[in-house]
């Protein structure tokens, strides 16, 4: 390939795809836009992916394979495809998804014409692990303020709305994507809202009213792993697998979360009265998350305990913690520990959940 300035560049981040990653390809090949590049960034999988990637950069030499010799975590190989982009827009696509054949041609034609505009993305259509649809519609789609020229609105609409931040495998300006107040993608959970936030701080987002982004929902998906699993902890197995460093660490999800979007405000190029109303919208998050929050202290601290729990799980405590009239209490095993803070959070969990839908708290 030349080094001729390319329109489109498609980073591809897989993990073991091997189930849909060949359609994902054809279905961008077949895009009636022809000027990009595709970049796959493979997180040392051990399916048949690499003989996949290999064939497909063998048979189109706009196709370039990068397998990296560990697993660096989810969101480092998400991030690391930008640096290889050559393109004037870019766009991630996940391998399990499908894109109709004018997906690019009619976003690089909003991009081309809009300069105010930094991010187009289509409607979201859900199909199934064979590709079919599912009849239902998404929620958000035509509802959302993100082309509004407030920046407070859009942020608003990303960060205190439940939507599943589809927006991000839009079409973007690579430009935009590489300004140091929007980068880099952040390693922990629900970092891919934190992203969308300071994108919609950056610029205007332009919404095509039509189903050309295919979302598959599938059992392998890493939010139905993770919540199906171990539902207590998916925040933070969700946060350990973004970035394996943070297993069995000490960490506080929605806190993290929280400060990320202080920090896109702070860190954002709006008017100082605009990040003022940024931060005022951010009184709907907390009414929203306060009660995770208080979870968060409670699980973390189980989370982190109960990564230890096999090394610990026979040791004991050396110091009293009661003086000599109690001699039974002066020595607590760890896994009666373990089992409080368990309690705790599961305490916590059930006022969360009567909080919001008033079901019992038992």
């Amino acid at each position: 390939m030349t080094d001729r300035k390319i329109r489109v560049s498609i980073g591809v981040p897989v993990y073991n795809g091997e189930n849909y990653l060949e359609a994902a390809l054809d279905s961008l090949l077949a895009q009636t836009f022809q000027d990009f590049e595709i970049i796959i960034a493979d997180n040392a999988s051990t399916d048949r992916t690499e003989e996949i990637c290999q064939f497909y950069a063998a048979k189109d030499n706009r196709i370039r394979y990068y397998r990296h010799p560990t697993n660096i975590g989810a969101t480092p190989n998400f991030d690391c495809l930008l640096k290889y982009a050559r393109g004037e827009y870019f766009k991630w696509a996940a391998h399990d998804d499908v894109h109709a054949p004018t997906y690019l041609e009619k976003c690089v034609a909003v991009l081309d014409r809009n300069p105010k505009v930094i991010l187009c993305y289509p409607w979201t259509q859900f199909i199934d692990e064979k590709g079919d649809a599912y009849p239902r519609n998404y929620e958000f789609d035509g509802k959302l303020r993100l082309n509004s020229d407030q920046p407070h609105e859009r942020f608003h609409d990303i960060a205190c709305t439940f939507q599943e931040c589809f927006q991000l495998f839009g079409l973007i300006r690579t430009s935009v994507l590489k300004q140091p107040s929007v980068g880099p993608y952040g390693n922990y959970s629900h970092a891919d809202g934190v992203y969308l936030a300071r994108l919609a701080l950056a610029g205007q987002f332009h919404e095509i009213p039509e189903q050309l982004f295919l979302s598959r929902q599938h059992s392998q998906q890493s939010c139905k792993v993770y919540a199906a699993e171990n539902t207590d902890y998916d925040y933070f197995e969700y946060t350990a697998w973004c970035d394996p460093s943070k297993a069995g660490k000490f960490i506080l999800p929605h806190w993290t979360i929280f400060s990320e979007y202080c920090s896109a405000i702070f860190r954002s190029q709006v008017s100082f009265t605009e990040k003022l109303a940024c931060l005022s919208t951010l009184r709907v998050w907390l009414r929203t998350y306060w009660t995770h929050m208080v979870r968060d202290i409670f699980g973390a601290t189980n989370y982190y305990f109960y990564s230890l729990k096999p090394a610990l799980s026979t040791a004991y405590f050396s110091d009293p913690i009661v003086d000599d009239r109690n001699p039974q209490l002066s020595k607590i095993h760890l896994t009666e520990i373990l089992r409080f803070l368990q309690d705790l959070y599961h305490l916590a969990s059930s006022l969360n959940r009567y909080r919001q839908d008033g079901t019992s708290l038992y």
